[in-house]
């Protein structure tokens, strides 16, 4: 007989065939109810702790020492600092799922000695505990993420309440781990900037030295003590040219080492550097315009004052240019000691009251259906043996 003779059964056969077949469909469901309620007891169970953190804070993008070894970024990435809101929260998000994170918690909360990770190799634990975080970040910049957990197979009473705080802890030390790496490399930033203005900082010591040796000998060799108020005005302005010129050409030089000769920042201090050399160009053969009646050109002045002055505009520039480096300097050491939490919480991770997975009612309505499918196949097919 074929198969689509099967749709000629009259529900008077239908009715037969389950009147005759009572005990054994009867049979089939309250097996087929067994097996559902062994798998509700067997399957897993999932947790899911989730916390918030407040979009984070743009960093300043000032041209001086300090913001421009910020810019070069936390995780040694070119630029980092002048990311926009939207991006540090992206950014945050992948420190997030990277591999330092998922080290940092392992370690921290030894996950390798609990009974859920036990077996499980580290390179095996790192890549599926990165996978467990999820961050989302939303239009506000607020980063939400929850951290997923899954029991074993029979899992008791303690096992469930074990996994339920075992996942608001990976969650909470998955901001501790974040935090900890952009601090450190915060810190390194620092390091690296305190490391160079000291180097800039012995430079300028010895030329401080060198030309204070130069004008004590001019003094006595010269008997020279003072110089007009006129010659005083120029070298004021001279110096503060001068201060302003050697700061753009430090920052310049540092620029050069930062980023490439084709980047916004190189270019724009450069262009900063050109219009103070040509402004202070001009200071020397005059004054700063045209129409300047005070200054008089220093190249005019009898030699013995030309000397002069120079030796002290270079004295009080190399003086100005010590003490802008080393107020740097105790910066970058401040900032490279102290422990300042580089990001907000919105909402801490708190341990899960219900499981995630499973659903008993989802499991039941959803194993009802496929348990009344079942039962309705095994009527037909046997409704279609036996006509």
């Amino acid at each position: 007989m074929k198969l689509k003779e099967l749709s000629n059964a009259s529900f008077k056969d239908l009715s037969i065939t389950v009147s005759s077949n009572k005990r054994q469909i009867s049979l089939l469901i309250i097996g087929l109810y067994f097996v559902l309620i062994i798998f509700m007891i067997v399957t897993p169970f999932n947790y899911v702790a989730d916390y918030s953190i407040m979009p984070p804070k743009q960093q300043s993008s000032a041209m001086n020492l300090s913001a421009m070894m910020q810019n070069v970024g936390i995780a040694g990435m070119a630029g980092i600092g002048g990311l926009q809101q939207s991006n540090l929260s992206s950014f945050y998000s992948e420190v997030l799922r990277s591999r330092s994170v998922a080290v940092y918690i392992i370690d921290s909360l030894q996950l390798q000695k609990t009974s859920f990770f036990r077996k499980l190799p580290r390179a095996k634990l790192i890549e599926e505990l990165s996978l467990s975080i999820k961050p989302l970040v939303d239009k506000s910049g607020v980063i939400y993420t929850s951290v997923s957990l899954w029991t074993g197979f029979f899992p008791s009473k303690s096992l469930k309440d074990s996994a339920a705080l075992l996942s608001k802890q990976i969650a909470n030390y998955s901001i501790y781990a974040l935090d900890y790496i952009l601090r450190q490399r915060t810190n390194n930033v620092s390091g690296k900037t305190k490391d160079f203005i000291s180097g800039e900082i012995i430079v300028y010591s010895k030329k401080l030295d060198s030309i204070q040796k130069q004008i004590e000998n001019f003094q006595t060799q010269n008997k020279v003590l003072e110089l007009e108020e006129q010659t005083k005005a120029i070298v004021g302005q001279a110096n503060e040219l001068a201060v302003e010129l050697a700061k753009a050409e430090v920052e310049m030089n540092l620029a050069n080492n930062l980023y490439s000769d084709n980047s916004q920042t190189t270019r724009i201090l450069k262009q900063n550097y050109s219009v103070l050399k040509s402004q202070f160009d001009k200071i020397q053969t005059g004054g700063l315009t045209a129409n300047d009646k005070f200054s008089i050109p220093l190249n005019e002045i009898p030699s013995l004052i030309r000397q002069y002055t120079n030796l002290i505009r270079d004295q009080k520039l190399y003086e100005q240019i010590l003490a802008y480096l080393k107020t740097n300097y105790f910066q970058e050491a401040i900032q490279e000691k102290k422990d300042v939490p580089q990001i907000d919480v919105l909402d801490w991770a708190v341990k899960p009251y219900e499981k995630n997975f499973p659903s008993y009612s989802l499991l039941l309505i959803v194993g009802s259906i496929i348990i009344l499918t079942i039962t309705i196949i095994y009527i037909l097919f046997k409704a279609f043996v036996t006509k």
